[in-house]
């Protein structure tokens, strides 16, 4: 269940990644794309890792994408890159690995993440209306 679960998110992630690469290549095209679709993917730059120990040393490595409805929102994020990253690793870091193998758990952690960067947004007065956060690559070893 889990397998399906991170390969059903790595196909999202590769989808709205190539999506978000090309409307960020140029900027008119990204506003064209918010246009024609319902909502814009933003990759966060860089893989989330995160060291938990138990009997032994595990290490869970993944990569973010969020799902917003406005190009005014992505920019916010993008504004906000380090806040955000920051929130995500103290957030992924005090989870127990338990929480990562349910499918159920990883469901409301997402959409727990998701409500903790929309406050980070509406704290600096940004434009914040996120509909998902996706677990693009997601390892546990």
């Amino acid at each position: 269940m889990l397998k399906l679960c991170l390969i059903s998110s790595l196909i999202f992630g590769i989808v709205f990644q190539s999506n978000y690469a090309l409307a960020q290549n140029n900027k008119a095209d990204l506003k064209v794309q918010n246009v024609k679709s319902s909502s814009i993917f933003v990759a966060l730059p860089q893989t989330i890792i995160i060291n938990y120990v138990d009997e032994n040393l595990h290490q869970l490595r993944t990569d973010i994408g969020v799902r917003v409805r406005n190009v005014q929102t992505a920019e916010a994020i993008q504004r906000h890159l380090p806040s955000i990253q920051n929130f995500l690793l103290d957030f992924l870091a005090k989870q127990n690995r338990e929480t990562f193998g349910d499918e159920k758990k990883l469901q409301a952690l997402r959409e727990l993440a998701v409500k903790k960067i929309t406050k980070i947004l509406h704290k600096e007065s940004e434009p914040a209306e996120i509909e998902a956060l996706f677990f693009m690559t997601f390892r546990m070893e």
